[in-house]
């Protein structure tokens, strides 16, 4: 279909082989069953899978608006190639079992859940008293809070399991969902939280085994649609009031009732973008929201820069690596924007818009550093590390829900979240989980059974307690 439709025939022979190497990437990593393999999927169906199907589908050239077409396809040809090696080598470098494995037994699973979402609000609470102010314990708490996708997934997957996979939706993990969709969503203008509750459930409805009825998926996709058609415009437009005085529920109420004309603000600096030469579009056609579901073009524009202008070299690389070091700890520490950088190179921002952030997939990335050499002589050390801590943490998310936290950060940053996000999973969010869960379930099932109360041998039963003599056997 895409010689057919105009494709040059060497772009379309790259778009086969990266097909094939994708897929044989996402399948030796065990498929959607461990971390990494979530990551694989959505990093390559995010970043340039869906666009190409889609282009096939408007019967437009797949290469009929990027700027370096084969330099482009070779890149991410390349990228899934070095995540198909750094799978195969990180297997020898994995814990079997996980870390997490077996940790969370089925008596302690609903007051933990339940745990977890008392543990947010606290902390949303202290965070609207205290402020967020960078460096201080409100924002580090903040940043550490994942509690509400934690008791959505595990309550999620506990009620399959539970259920032998005929219910998937549990009463606890829906008000998480709600409150999320409500207080960071609406309030703080979050179109990722607007669809992060339901990605979430999603995830591990797939992962544990569960099915979906036919309501539920007409809900799925109404729900969808109503998010991207009314809330996704009034998050655009209203987030500019997030830091203005005034009460958060007045505030969002008020912008509530100006969705029109947020909806027309948006189709104006979309029709301001056609007409922007350095906007890297895609499509020919308008698709409008469908646009965001793919980064090569973005990717495409910044490795034009690379091809013909100079390379960025490793700078980014070590600011991720000492952006591990907490604020608290090094109060001064430098706050980099790369993606704000990258925009200015391609010449997309004004010269004074030093704070708008635009993604790029880490294909275009590590592709800027150092070209071919940072493509295949560093980025795999990254992700044989990667890959090899958060499948030793999280494990097969088929028998355990922890694993599953880390596909639902890939579902929306593996394709988006530049090398940031692949470091930032194996030096701060492995860590964070492998913290918080042992939190989750030796102390916060102690709090949820204040609301759903069971004797302390019934919460610990079936759990294997820390020993700290090893039995030896004569």
């Amino acid at each position: 279909m895409e010689v057919l439709q105009g494709t040059s025939t060497f772009f379309t022979l790259g778009v086969f082989a990266y097909v094939i190497v994708s897929t044989l990437a996402f399948n030796a990593a065990g498929g959607l069953s461990t971390p990494s393999g979530g990551y694989i999927f959505f990093q390559v169906v995010l970043t340039a899978l869906l666009g190409f199907v889609m282009k096939a589908v408007l019967w437009e050239a797949a290469d009929s608006r990027l700027r370096v077409p084969e330099t482009t396809i070779l890149a991410n040809v390349g990228f899934s190639l070095i995540m198909l090696i750094a799978v195969y080598v990180k297997r020898p470098l994995t814990k079997k079992p996980a870390l997490l494995s077996g940790l969370l037994t089925p008596a302690s699973t609903r007051q933990a859940t339940l745990g977890c979402i008392i543990i947010a609000i606290v902390i949303d609470i202290y965070g609207a008293i205290e402020g967020l102010g960078e460096g201080s314990l409100a924002s580090a708490l903040n940043r550490a809070n994942i509690f509400l996708p934690l008791a959505i997934l595990i309550g999620t997957f506990d009620t399959v399991r539970r259920s032998g996979g005929r219910k998937n939706v549990s009463l606890i993990a829906v008000f998480a969902g709600v409150y999320s969709f409500l207080v960071v969503g609406i309030l703080r203008y979050s179109k990722e939280a607007m669809l992060a509750s339901l990605v979430a459930w999603l995830i591990a409805v797939a992962a544990s085994g569960g099915r979906l009825s036919l309501r539920q998926i007409a809900f799925i996709l109404v729900a969808g649609a109503g998010i991207v058609y009314f809330l996704v415009p009034y998050a655009q437009g209203g987030r500019v009031d997030r830091a203005t005085p005034g009460n958060q529920i007045d505030k969002a109420i008020t912008n509530l009732s100006r969705i029109d004309e947020f909806r027309a603000q948006m189709a104006s600096e979309a029709a301001d973008a056609e007409h922007q030469p350095n906007e890297p579009l895609f499509y020919d056609a308008k698709v409008g929201f469908l646009e965001r579901f793919q980064m090569i073009s973005w990717d495409d524009a910044l490795i034009e820069t690379a091809v013909n202008q100079s390379k960025l070299g490793y700078t980014p690389l070590v600011t991720y690596i000492y952006n591990v070091v907490p604020h608290f700890l090094w109060p001064d520490k430098p706050v980099t924007i790369w993606g704000n950088f990258y925009a200015h190179r391609i010449g997309l921002l004004a010269d004074d818009d030093l704070f708008t952030g635009v993604s790029f997939s880490p294909v275009a990335e590590v592709f800027l550093m150092d070209g071919w050499n940072s493509l295949f002589f560093v980025s795999p050390f990254v992700y044989i590390i990667v890959f090899a801590v958060i499948d030793s943490v999280g494990g097969d998310v088929r028998y355990s829900p922890w694993g599953l936290f880390f596909t639902m950060i890939s579902s929306h940053n593996a394709n988006e979240g530049v090398l940031a996000t692949p470091i930032t999973m194996a030096t701060f969010l492995a860590p964070l989980l492998i913290g918080l869960a042992y939190f989750t379930v030796y102390v916060l099932p102690l709090i949820g059974a204040l609301l759903l109360p069971r004797s302390r041998a019934a919460i610990m039963q079936g759990r294997t307690q820390p020993r700290l003599v090893r039995e030896t056997q004569s």
